[in-house]
């Protein structure tokens, strides 16, 4: 079996935390993509799961134009589904993935602001 891609917790005291080291047999091979102005769905909640998970799921050089794209769907409503799913989530990663998208996408919709004054 293949080992994890962080080190092994030390038995020498208090230590920093190390970050996970990627290795590129950890990468996975995108096979399909969606993004969420192909699907027609006619539940809200289903479009902000979709747009969700194209944010979630992008590089980070996509995720400007995603955000730019999106931006009148990123209301208030969004944040507060956003919210929602922090909050519920019990898996302690996926909450810290969940609230640092959100602080990305709360930084670049100030950008863009700020550029369109």
């Amino acid at each position: 079996p293949r080992s994890p891609p962080y080190p092994p917790p030390s038995s020498a005291g208090c230590q920093q935390p190390q970050a996970p080291v990627w290795r590129p047999e950890d990468a996975r091979r995108r096979t399909m993509e969606l993004r969420s102005s192909q699907v027609d769905t006619g539940s809200l909640e289903d479009q902000r799961e979709i747009l969700l998970a194209e944010l979630a799921l992008c590089s980070p050089v996509e995720m400007p134009g995603i955000v730019e794209s999106n931006a009148g769907r990123l209301d208030e409503g969004f944040y507060a589904f956003l919210q929602q799913r922090i909050e519920s989530s019990e898996d302690a990663d996926e909450t810290v993935a969940l609230v640092l998208l959100r602080d990305c996408i709360t930084d670049l919709m100030q950008q863009m602001i700020a550029s369109a004054v």
